[in-house]
């Protein structure tokens, strides 16, 4: 897409923000109470340029935007005062401050537009020059107000004829749901059923066959009898023929048995004592140690692998990456962390099952939002890193720390070991 293409684009996006505001500043002109009807006109407009501030990429201030709409803006308060005079007055002012509301929105809207497709910021805007062209654009504004109001009557009938048609639907779609339920029902049931009837037949088919079974094993028993007793395994010579070979048997096996020395119960003791000694030699460990994946002493990965191999840690349990550094709105990863951050990851890949928390140290210098949001993207940071060293992103969260900034200014970033 080219340039002009998508600066085509930002103004097509930007038309439809102030357009939107616009009718939103005129409908909040009709609030009985004066003075909260500015407050919300004013809400309204500073959304609208922070919005239009998002689009082209500059930064938000809500105090200085608020100081150029005051200087811009300085009637709808006083014609809001008109709904003070009871009866007729409400009605008047609220038309009035609609107006005036929505046509000021409108003229701040467009302002904005150009100054920030022509590369300016709130920095950079001067309310003073600015004032003549903006009260052509409030002239301009009054008459789009109007139309946009008519045509915002015909946008609610044709609004409320389709939600009528929505309604219709709805109810025949709660009749289909039903239907389809109904007919669900009754495929499951039908399913049991089946089931049902198909082990009803299994069960009886297993009866018909057991007792046949039962006749083919008395018949097999006695074949095999007839032809033992017809070979002469049953006659009295071969009986005692297999006793005394039983005999001679058992007393060999007794003879071979007195003919074993026993083991002395001495070396049995010494055997043991050493077996035991070898067990107990070993320090048991819930996984390797610092040493083990040869990690630097004295390093955050160092002490978070000993900490994690002793069985008897209890978590969670925060470490600070004194490695991880990031100036003042920056969220960019420096080169000297990433060996620190990858033996994080091999120390996370030998524990498959831990899980961890990142912590973003926050901002200090913007406003509350933008400050924990460059939090946000510190930690973030570090999971994407984690991440691309084959640690799945479900095992990593990530959120932000607000905490005093360190005299250099920098920001840091902290580990939480929740699981082993």
């Amino acid at each position: 897409m080219s340039l002009l293409e998508v600066q085509a684009e930002k103004k097509k996006k930007a038309n439809k923000i102030v357009r939107f505001r616009t009718l939103l500043a005129a409908g909040f002109g009709f609030i009985p109470f004066p003075l909260l009807d500015a407050a919300c006109i004013l809400s309204i407009q500073l959304w609208m340029i922070r919005d239009l501030a998002k689009l082209y990429g500059i930064l938000f201030k809500k105090q200085l935007a608020q100081s150029i709409i005051g200087s811009l803006v300085g009637n709808i308060g006083t014609v809001g005062a008109v709904k003070l005079i009871p009866g007729l007055g409400s009605l008047l002012g609220g038309g009035a401050v609609a107006l005036s509301g929505g046509a000021a929105t409108y003229a701040l809207g467009k302002i904005f537009t150009q100054h920030f497709s022509q590369g300016g910021t709130l920095l950079t805007f001067d309310p003073v020059k600015s004032q003549q062209y903006f009260q052509q654009l409030y002239e301009e504004g009054k008459a789009s107000v109007k139309e946009l109001k008519e045509q915002e009557v015909g946008f609610q009938a044709a609004h409320n004829q389709a939600m009528a048609s929505v309604s219709t639907l709805k109810q025949t779609n709660e009749e289909l749901k039903s239907t389809i339920s109904s007919l669900q029902q009754q495929l499951e049931q039908g399913k049991k059923d089946r089931k049902f009837a198909a082990a009803a037949l299994q069960e009886k088919k297993k009866r018909r066959f057991r007792w046949l079974w039962l006749v083919f094993f008395l018949i097999v028993a006695g074949a095999a009898s007839a032809w033992l007793y017809k070979g002469g395994y049953f006659s009295a010579a071969n009986t005692d023929g297999v006793g005394a070979e039983t005999t001679t048997e058992t007393a060999a096996s007794e003879a071979t048995e007195a003919e074993q020395e026993p083991i002395p119960t001495e070396d049995i003791a010494a055997g043991a004592g050493e077996e035991t000694a070898s067990d107990t030699s070993s320090v048991e460990t819930a996984g390797p140690t610092a040493a083990d994946l040869d990690f630097a002493p004295g390093t955050t990965e160092a002490s978070m692998a000993d900490y994690m191999s002793d069985p008897d840690s209890k978590f969670p349990k925060t470490f600070t990456l004194e490695a991880v550094q990031f100036d003042e709105g920056e969220a960019g990863i420096a080169e000297e962390a990433q060996v620190q951050i990858e033996n994080i990851a091999l120390l996370l890949l030998n524990y498959p099952n831990a899980k961890a928390r990142i912590f973003g140290d926050a901002d200090q210098t913007g406003g509350k939002a933008a400050n924990r949001q460059a939090g946000r993207n510190r930690a973030r940071a570090i999971q994407e890193a984690l991440e691309q060293n084959g640690i799945t992103r479900k095992r990593i969260s990530v959120t932000f720390l607000e905490k005093k900034a360190p005299p250099e200014g920098k920001r840091g970033v902290e580990i939480e070991i929740q699981s082993r």
